[in-house]
């Protein structure tokens, strides 16, 4: 009998725990909206994936006009832990590092998708280097 108390308790923090692991699937869906990420040198990025497989891009440096830029983005669900976005054609303004770039440069980008604390909000990168893409909707 007192077996049985204990493990029903010990049955609800298991399942609470798994729950919180970040186990649950990334779609595609859910990766569709809007992105933000803010750069150390105060550019800021908003990227917008839509669910025709369009992205837009609008860059935005400190005292000068925004940039737009478009292009073509897919979702691949087996790499990583939550998947990776792969946008063809983005707009790189940073150097991996951190640091601007002279100038622009369009290059195929590769973020893996991530979870903040497992069930969270999406956001696509990691905070290495270059700041993540924050999902604002």
């Amino acid at each position: 009998m007192r077996a049985r108390r204990v493990s029903l308790p010990l049955t609800m923090i298991l399942g609470l725990g798994l729950a919180a692991c970040g186990c649950r699937v990334v779609e595609r869906g859910d990766l569709v909206g809007s992105y933000t990420a803010v750069h150390g040198f105060g550019t800021v990025e908003r990227l917008t994936l839509n669910a025709d497989g369009r992205f837009q891009q609008v860059i935005e440096p400190l005292g000068k006009p925004p940039t737009l830029h478009g292009g073509t983005w897919e979702f691949d669900p087996a790499s990583g832990v939550w998947g990776s976005v792969k946008l063809l054609k983005c707009m790189m303004i940073a150097d991996g590092l951190g640091r601007p770039l002279d100038a622009p440069r369009i290059v195929g980008c590769g973020f893996p998708v991530e979870r903040e604390y497992g069930l969270g909000a999406i956001r696509l990168g990691i905070d290495e280097g270059s700041p993540p893409y924050r999902k604002v909707n």
